[in-house]
């Protein structure tokens, strides 16, 4: 769904959100690595965002395959490309419970301590591939880094690959930026993670999943505000966000969708969806247009749509084409 990506010709008041993640990324620099080129941190102190695409957790089949990719060659600049983070606020432990409570997916390493003083916003992916290896995580077909249970070893991972090893000893080199960001600048962790994500849409993209997340948060966002969901509004916020999703084609039948399923309401099944795809679908090879999602609200029963879209990911490899479903 590449309508719903990022895109640095949005603007909002005439500034880019480009432009405006990189001012807030200067502002908000921690004082004591500016200009030191960054502060390397092992793996295990950092994690994902929640708000990390939209709050659609790592796919663990997408680790896999990266892992794949830069296994044998791994470059530590390209991996550090891209690194920010931002630091937990004094006395929080969100990330922590967010990590915490996320369901059982053995291609994800799960936290190994209770505390977690980082949370990424770019090179979110990388990172996790090596709490990946540090944790043993599952990777199928590649006897040269797993062991029998096909678990990955730190100690095979090396023999094959020493600068892919070190890194997860040491970690990426990270630009810090301090807790206050998050209070201080609305929106602005969503802006920096835009800004970042719209260059790498080629290896990244933004998919559906992660665009139905956004837009059932604003949704949830603006009728707990104002008690009913203005059309406009979303489509303002999503702008503000950064999201070309604004302006295409594809915003009133997701819009209709993500309402229909009941975002932010008692009875919803948005999360649902959310979930499922986040544990058993890689996006880069299996996606859904948002001509599916309109199908299906023709059906009166939101649990209906529910199974109907759940049957459509799992479709055989014959109804795949460039890693769109027929």
């Amino acid at each position: 769904m590449s309508s719903g990506g990022a895109s640095s010709g949005g603007a909002v008041g005439g500034v880019s959100f480009v432009k405006r993640a990189a001012v807030l990324r200067v502002k908000y620099l921690v004082a004591e690595i500016a200009g030191l080129g960054g502060r390397r941190l092992t793996p295990d102190l950092v994690a994902p965002h929640p708000l990390n695409r939209n709050g659609v957790r790592l796919n663990g089949h997408r680790c896999e395959e990266l892992f794949m990719q830069v296994f044998r060659k791994y470059d530590p600049a390209e991996a550090s490309h891209g690194a920010v983070l931002i630091q937990a606020s004094p006395g929080d432990s969100s990330f922590v419970d967010f990590h915490r409570c996320a369901g059982g997916d053995d291609k994800i390493a799960a936290l190994t301590s209770d505390q977690l003083p980082y949370a990424s916003l770019g090179s979110s992916h990388i990172n996790q591939v090596l709490r990946n290896i540090i944790g043993q995580a599952l990777v199928s077909g590649c006897p040269e880094a797993t062991n029998a249970e096909q678990r990955l070893s730190l100690a095979l991972v090396e023999a094959h690959d020493f600068a892919l090893a070190e890194a997860c000893r040491l970690g990426l080199v990270w630009e810090v930026l301090s807790y206050k960001l998050a209070l201080e600048e609305k929106d602005g962790i969503v802006c920096i993670q835009a800004a970042l994500n719209d260059p790498a849409n080629a290896m990244m993209l933004v998919h559906e999943m992660q665009i139905i997340n956004q837009m059932s948060r604003v949704c949830t966002l603006e009728r707990d505000k104002a008690g009913e969901v203005s059309v406009q509004t979303v489509r303002d916020r999503l702008r503000h966000e950064g999201s070309a999703l604004a302006d295409s084609a594809a915003f009133l039948p997701l819009l209709q969708f993500v309402l229909e399923q009941g975002a932010g309401g008692k009875h919803a099944f948005v999360d649902p969806l959310v979930v499922f795809h986040q544990l058993f679908v890689n996006p880069r090879s299996r996606r859904l247009r948002e001509s599916h999602f309109r199908v299906v609200c023709q059906l009166k029963y939101p649990r209906l749509r529910l199974v109907l879209l759940k049957a459509a990911y799992g479709c055989p490899v014959g109804c795949v084409r460039d890693g769109w479903i027929d």
